[in-house]
């Protein structure tokens, strides 16, 4: 049976995990359970075993984030199961600067899509790839929080992080 290596940090939101392909490519991230991740992934790759990895380069990634560089998760490679435009959203999210964020209408609107505000949010909601794809720089047009697979408070640190963080 094929496997996946399990890269787990200790972060200050609770434990963070990375699941990585034969080619350490990151296919799944998430806080929490890694059970739950692991539900997560995409469905040909769910019976897979995981192997935990201990000393693997993108903890330091993690961990420098947590630190404050938070360009340091742009060197994890990763992989983006969807369709087209699905790809192309997750995409764009990186164009949003750490300690930035934009509405869900707006990233409709950067997406070329500007009535699709309603999709880009099912589509973040959609998101594997949480903090490496960060989704967690959206929110509501009011300037409310929207959702977060993780809930809020662990957005509202996230982001609270990067405001503090950024230059």
């Amino acid at each position: 049976m094929p496997e996946l290596k399990l890269i787990s940090s200790q972060t200050p939101n609770g434990q963070f995990h990375i699941i990585v392909d034969q080619a350490d490519t990151a296919i799944a991230s998430g806080f929490g359970p890694v059970s739950l991740l692991k539900q997560r992934l995409p469905v040909h790759y769910r019976q897979y075993k995981l192997n935990n990895v201990l000393d693997h380069r993108y903890s330091k990634f993690i961990d420098k984030y947590f630190e404050g560089e938070l360009d340091s998760l742009n060197a994890i490679v990763k992989k983006y199961y969807g369709s087209d435009f699905q790809k192309f959203v997750w995409g764009s999210l990186h164009n949003i600067a750490p300690g930035k964020t934009v509405s869900y209408k707006k990233l409709a609107e950067i997406t070329h899509k500007p009535k699709a505000f309603r999709s880009v949010g099912n589509i973040c909601k959609s998101n594997k790839l949480i903090l490496l794809v960060p989704c967690h720089r959206v929110i509501k047009n009011d300037g409310g929080m929207g959702g977060y697979l993780y809930g809020t408070e662990i957005k509202k640190s996230l982001l609270a992080h990067e405001a503090n963080h950024s230059n």
